[in-house]
């Protein structure tokens, strides 16, 4: 089986679902059009094309450019399953996240969905969720494990070291956002939530590391005007560096308004970092409240600065305690598993 994926993403996530190549299972990042020649040259071999985000058919292009870049990648994904070829779909998403186009992403995603031989997704409340927003993808969607980041990254910096390169003096709870800041992450939310939090504001920190685009910096100017006790470190976070923020945090806060699936929460775990985030999508499956993080009622208002402030409350013993049944956590989301399920719902498809 040769697996040939669309687009390829430079975090760790695709080599790890994927994992190494073999006689029987090898995978490399194509576009389309490759697949379709591959296809052609390889008649009697099995060509899988595994699509997974669409946000490249729709970033950085004009409304008209837009509509032909899809019409042309509909045309093609078409032509490589009436040549022979398999077509799969990981939903990571259930709208991409600039909602740029939503009539021209709908129609898109139902005849992705009516091509497709199989739906893959990470979590049952995401597989409900895709089969809500597209019926079709009943009978055909399988949920997969979404696995660990455990050694993906350098993991050799001590906290109080940590708490150092970050500016961390003062001994309060430390609440972390990484990752791209962007508006459709809710941190309007979390600063707010850290805003109101009173007395409990002394005993808390919250850092804010990631890449800002341009067409954003008005709106953070903004939100993080006037704001106590934050640390805003804006720039890409290199690979080295993610240690850093992570260790010097006390709890990842993930303030999602809407998630289907959140890689950033088994990475939160990876580095045995409990997570803050809304009893929304993926997050109820992974997160046992009090045991290796919170949750709370996004529609409550004050919900997240009321489980800020339990974080805050929590005693030593019972963060250490949490801190274990994180890593606990990450550790039985294995990726071997992840791609033992992926390869046997193909090779069921293809009978």
């Amino acid at each position: 089986m040769k697996v040939l994926y669309w687009p390829r993403y430079s975090n760790p996530y695709q080599d790890l679902f994927y994992g190494e190549d073999s006689p029987a299972f090898s995978s490399e990042a194509k576009t389309i059009f490759d697949a379709i020649e591959v296809l052609v040259k390889n008649p009697s071999e099995t060509v899988v094309f595994h699509l997974h985000w669409l946000n490249f058919l729709f970033n950085g292009k004009t409304p008209e450019k837009r509509e032909r870049t899809v019409n042309t990648f509909i045309g093609a994904c078409r032509k490589f399953c009436e040549a022979g070829g398999t077509l799969v779909w990981t939903v990571h998403n259930l709208a991409e996240h600039d909602k740029l186009e939503t009539d021209l992403e709908m129609s898109l995603r139902k005849e992705l969905c009516r091509l497709a031989s199989a739906l893959f997704v990470h979590g049952y409340a995401a597989k409900t969720a895709v089969i809500e927003s597209l019926p079709e993808a009943e009978g055909k969607i399988h949920n997969v494990v979404h696995g660990h980041y455990i050694d993906c990254y350098p993991n050799t910096v001590p906290n109080k070291t940590a708490r150092a390169i970050v500016g961390l003096f003062k001994p309060a709870t430390v609440f972390l956002s990484l990752g791209w800041i962007r508006p459709y992450k809710g941190l309007n939310d979390l600063c707010s939530a850290m805003k109101s939090l009173g007395d409990g504001s002394n005993k808390a920190e919250l850092v804010i590391a990631g890449k800002m685009r341009p067409i954003d910096e008005s709106y953070f100017d903004d939100l993080f005007a006037n704001a106590r006790n934050f640390r805003i470190h804006e720039g890409w976070v290199s690979d080295e560096n993610v240690q850093t923020y992570m260790n010097a945090s006390d709890f990842m806060v993930l303030p999602y308004r809407a998630s289907l699936t959140s890689g950033a929460a088994l990475l939160s775990f990876s580095f045995s970092l409990p997570i803050i985030a809304p009893n929304i999508g993926s997050f109820p499956e992974l997160i046992q409240d009090g045991q290796n993080g919170f949750l709370y009622d996004p529609d409550e208002e004050g919900g997240l600065q009321k489980v800020m402030e339990r974080a805050i409350a929590t005693e030593p013993e019972a963060r250490s305690q949490m801190k274990r049944v994180s890593l606990d956590t990450a550790l039985i989301h294995d990726w071997d598993d992840a791609r033992k399920a992926f390869i046997n719902v193909i090779d069921i498809a293809i009978q």
